[in-house]
């Protein structure tokens, strides 16, 4: 099955947006934000996580849009999120790599 991103980006959907602080996860979080959809972002960089929640709010305008954010960045938040509420659109984004 094939699905198109106008099929998915659409006013009432859901996204979870991992890596959402910065690059490819903030500017997709913002494109679904201003589409009107509700965006979960989970990004382990605190600072950043939060600038990219306003950034979304904002693109938001005047669309009931809910955004959401998880500091932790752990897998079990992102099942967690996709076992009990509906996501049309999960993006799996790494902001940032750590080494040893």
């Amino acid at each position: 099955m094939i699905v198109t991103a106008t099929e998915v980006l659409v006013e009432g959907n859901s996204a979870v947006i991992t890596g959402a602080s910065s690059g490819i996860g903030r500017s997709m979080a913002m494109t679904c934000a201003s589409k009107g959809m509700h965006v979960w972002l989970v990004d382990i960089d605190q600072e950043e996580l939060a600038i990219a929640v306003d950034m979304c709010v904002a693109k938001a305008l005047d669309k009931n849009v809910q955004v959401r954010a998880d500091e932790e960045g752990s897998i079990f938040a992102v099942s967690s999120i996709l076992l009990f509420s509906r996501a049309h659109m999960l993006l799996r984004s790494l902001s940032k790599i750590f080494l040893p």
